[in-house]
């Protein structure tokens, strides 16, 4: 997520534009609450980031939610490697043993 993005979903819900706000004021003090920011937590959520509500409250800062959502980013998907894949019906037929242990004789 972009820092552009950022600024400015932090700026609607402050009802401010997004060239009011300054990258190390804390934002707490320009009237964002706990209400705001989880709803900022889960819109982010819903765009892919793995971001935690209490790293953001301690860290309330447009400079501290880049930084955080930028490690909070979905990383690309890498293609499994070949030792990942799901085995063919018949590698897995091959490997099961063909008989199945029974209940013990008694």
């Amino acid at each position: 997520m972009s820092p552009r993005t950022v600024r400015a979903d932090v700026a609607e819900m402050l009802f401010v534009t997004p060239d009011e706000l300054d990258d190390d004021e804390n934002l707490f003090n320009t009237g964002l609450d706990s209400v705001a920011l989880l709803t900022l937590v889960e819109r982010w959520r819903e765009q892919g980031a793995d971001v935690a509500f209490v790293d953001l409250a301690e860290n309330p800062t447009l400079a501290g939610f880049d930084r955080i959502l930028a490690a909070a980013a979905p990383r690309p998907a890498h293609p499994p490697r070949s030792s990942e894949l799901p085995q063919s019906l018949e590698q897995a037929q091959s490997s099961e043993p063909s008989e199945l242990p029974g209940p013990p004789d008694a």
